[in-house]
């Protein structure tokens, strides 16, 4: 099989994410990149063969995905995509499955806490020589955001999309109850509110219960802690402790959903938030 290279133009959807370019575990590997909106005008020609696309989401993005490839494919005949969609859980086990049959997708929506795992059992394709050479085109892409794609030396994804957390809330329901929500909260600040919804509106708080390995990273910043610094774990066990107790109290004082109403949910999915 020759090795080929694709680009595919992105929209930033709903999610953080980098496109990576998968590989068998061997030197004839199909390999693609994806490159931000505006990016340069050069194009593969196609050769009638389908390169296989995999990513996670909602229905939604399933969509708009689906919608970029075929825009992608009549803007450059004889460039198809056969794509695979996933919720977030199921897409992992099976990429998993795919790397473990050396099956991989030619191109894979990866998250940045996998790639150094998968960089280091050789299963994606570094797109440094893509780049220097111009195939891929990079000049409108903020370095920062570039390098979330790094591991070691090598560029082995692209972001396709950036986000921030978000405090979402019922304003209609909080407004009923007189309960006013401030900016830029500090954590006493936001518990007591959390105190305050769960004691004139009966409703309970859910603190990114599905998403804890972000979320702990937020909670120490504001304490002042980084998390990792110099390739090392920061802060002390007190500062750990405080974010369990963080859930432990708020589940035994009531004003915390119980993580129990997870176990019939798919984590990560938007539509089954609890909150939804």
């Amino acid at each position: 099989m020759k090795k080929k290279l694709a680009l595919m133009l992105t929209a930033a959807l709903a999610a953080a994410s980098l496109t990576a370019c998968g590989g068998s575990g061997t030197a004839d590997t199909r390999a693609a990149g994806s490159r931000a909106e505006g990016a340069g005008e050069k194009a593969p020609s196609g050769d009638g063969s389908e390169m296989v696309v995999a990513w996670w989401g909602n229905q939604v993005r399933n969509e708009r995905t689906q919608a970029i490839l075929e825009l992608y494919s009549q803007q450059n005949p004889g460039v198809a995509f056969d794509g695979q969609f996933s919720e977030w859980a199921d897409y992992w086990n099976k990429l998993a499955t795919a790397a473990a049959g050396h099956s991989m997708p030619d191109i894979v929506q990866m998250d940045y806490k996998y790639i150094q795992q998968y960089v280091n059992n050789d299963l994606l394709v570094d797109l440094t020589p893509y780049i220097e050479n111009g195939t891929i085109d990079v000049s409108n892409c903020n370095e920062d955001v570039l390098n979330s794609g790094k591991a070691g030396d090598g560029l082995y994804a692209i972001c396709n999309g950036i986000n921030a957390p978000a405090l979402l809330y019922n304003k209609t329901a909080l407004d009923e109850a007189g309960i006013t929500v401030k900016d830029n909260m500090t954590m006493d600040e936001f518990i007591a509110l959390c105190k305050e919804v769960r004691e004139k509106t009966g409703y309970k708080t859910n603190i990114a219960y599905n998403n804890g390995e972000n979320f702990i990273e937020y909670f120490l910043r504001a304490n002042d802690v980084v998390m990792f610094e110099d390739g090392k774990l920061g802060g002390t066990a007190d500062d750990y402790a405080s974010y369990f107790k963080l859930y432990e109290y708020g589940i035994k004082d009531g004003w915390v959903v119980d993580p129990s109403i997870f176990a019939e949910r798919t984590i990560g999915s938007v539509e089954q938030d609890p909150m939804v």
